[in-house]
């Protein structure tokens, strides 16, 4: 039985299972798939407002020019890790894109954010690798005291923290049972998740129309 609890080890991992079977047919289709990171200066609070807020961020990034003709779609995830004094705030982002400086990158999002300007955009060699990278960050639960945690579940309660957008919009979850890879049975649990991705800095790839 799962009880739907965001910081409860097994429903995050069986969350994991069905997000990597949606998403892992599309990932390697993918033409120029990047690994993106966005980082947003730690915020003293945490509730629903500053959740949909760094969704409103990513979604104005991705249709500014010229993002919207460099990036073709993806998803990504909202990472959100508690600090002695504030929240450290992420997004993790598997994208299909064109080569993207890092320096216009950042002018942007700190222009968006209006404080915020760390990024960090990688080429990804190892496709599913990739996919787990992003998607452990459902599985992983950060340590909390009891008071950060019940902060932590009020502000996320019924709030999507994952999103896919442009050519992985409205990709539908295979349907069937989720069986270890090993004994084939059902009753999963999860001790500690690892994964590794092989990532490297970008060549330069530009679309069809910027290019000399």
């Amino acid at each position: 039985m799962c009880c739907g609890k965001r910081t409860c080890p097994r429903c995050n991992f069986i969350k994991f299972l069905k997000l990597k079977s949606k998403y892992r047919r599309h990932i390697l289709n993918v033409k120029h798939p990047k690994f993106l990171t966005l980082t947003l200066r730690t915020t003293w609070e945490l509730n629903k407002e500053v959740i949909q807020k760094v969704r409103v961020f990513v979604k104005n990034l991705l249709r500014r020019k010229p993002f919207n003709r460099l990036i073709l779609g993806g998803f990504y995830t909202i990472e959100i890790k508690p600090k002695s004094i504030g929240w450290n705030i992420h997004v993790h982002m598997i994208v299909d894109a064109y080569f993207i400086p890092v320096k216009l990158l950042s002018k942007h999002w700190r222009e968006i954010t209006k404080y915020s300007f760390v990024v960090d955009i990688r080429e990804i060699w190892y496709r599913r690798g990739a996919l787990s990278y992003v998607l452990k960050y459902l599985c992983k639960i950060p340590i909390m005291d009891e008071w950060q945690e019940a902060i932590y579940l009020e502000a996320t309660n019924n709030l999507k923290i994952i999103q896919s957008f442009g050519s992985m919009y409205n990709v539908k979850i295979q349907k069937g049972k989720y069986r270890c890879q090993f004994c084939n049975s059902e009753r999963i649990v999860i001790i500690e998740f690892l994964s590794f991705v092989d990532i490297q800095i970008l060549e330069p790839v530009l679309p069809p129309d910027l290019r000399v």
